[in-house]
């Protein structure tokens, strides 16, 4: 199953929700952000790419999104990927963060915990999704959760 996904971490929403409740910050900080004509919006990833769930791991690759004259993404970590057997997997459960500045967009993460030192050995994966799209973002979040589930518990 291959999933376009975002890669987060409690850490990372922690910052966003700061940023995003005081814009004066976002200047000034490296955290990942859009930049939608001349407006600039913190996101709430800091990776994103293609998720494969495989028979015995989980493979990412994180893509370099397109950038153009009305769009554009910085401080994005387009070079991350990883591999995890499910062995290695030390935990999964589902995710969403205490302190949301807005219910809608508070998306149910995927938080996985692993013995590997990746990304300090826990994370947090969605579907991609744009705009008003948070339906198809849990959705396809449940997809993916059910699909590392059922692996991981054989």
């Amino acid at each position: 199953m291959n999933n376009l996904t975002w890669i987060s971490s409690i850490q990372h929403l922690d910052s966003f929700i700061s940023v995003a409740k005081d814009s004066s910050k976002l200047r000034t900080t490296k955290l990942p952000k859009v930049r939608a004509l001349f407006s600039f919006v913190p996101i709430v990833y800091f990776s994103r790419g293609i998720l494969n769930v495989e028979e015995r791991s989980i493979l990412y690759n994180a893509n370099k999104p397109q950038n153009g004259f009305f769009k554009g993404y910085y401080n994005l970590q387009n070079d991350l990927h990883f591999e995890i057997d499910f062995n290695e997997i030390t935990s999964i459960e589902r995710y969403k963060h205490p302190n949301s500045i807005n219910d809608y967009f508070n998306t149910n993460w995927i938080r996985i915990k692993t013995s590997k030192e990746i990304l300090n050995g826990d994370f947090l994966v969605a579907q991609h999704g744009t705009g008003p799209t948070m339906k198809q973002v849990n959705e396809g979040s449940d997809r993916i959760y059910k699909e590392i589930l059922s692996r991981v518990n054989r």
